[in-house]
């Protein structure tokens, strides 16, 4: 579902030199590793995110780009920013937000926010490291994946 989905709303982009644009799909997480992420920040996956990583674990869009990062990336990503000190002094508390994917410029990382332990919306909002800015992007993570393909979606 979550393949074809991708595939269909994915700009039409030539191949440059040897380079196929993409999309480039994994295999799908395996239960243990979804129940990691899960354990590892106290949160249950939005429904939608822990479908498309159980069908591809990642996904590259566009040359390399992820569009989704695989579990492994969530995890330390996101670990990464909760256990900077620099980001700990300088920033608002990152802990409401669980990353999933990045812009690919400017450090801008795409999340879901959580509330009282839970990713109770399936909101997708970006988090600008310049400004520390949290902006609503899309109001879903299909919505997210249609219009940052799309072009919709601006950073």
């Amino acid at each position: 579902m979550w393949r074809e989905f991708i595939r269909e709303h994915r700009p039409d982009l030539e191949s440059i030199g040897h380079n196929t644009p993409g999309p480039e799909f994994s295999t799908g997480a395996s239960e243990e590793d979804l129940q990691a992420v899960e354990r590892q920040f106290g949160i249950q996956l939005p429904h939608s995110l822990r479908d498309l990583l159980a069908e591809t674990n990642g996904v590259l869009a566009i040359l390399g780009t992820h569009l989704i990062w695989s579990t492994d990336e969530i995890m330390r990503c996101n670990l990464e920013i909760r256990q900077n000190s620099e980001y700990q002094a300088s920033y608002m508390p990152l802990e409401h937000l669980l990353f999933f994917a990045d812009a690919g410029v400017d450090g801008i990382r795409f999340a879901f926010g959580i509330i009282q332990g839970r990713v109770k919306h399936e909101s997708v909002y970006s988090w600008n490291p310049i400004d520390d800015s949290r902006e609503w992007k899309a109001p879903s993570l299909r919505t997210y994946i249609e219009w940052w393909l799309g072009g919709k979606l601006k950073v």
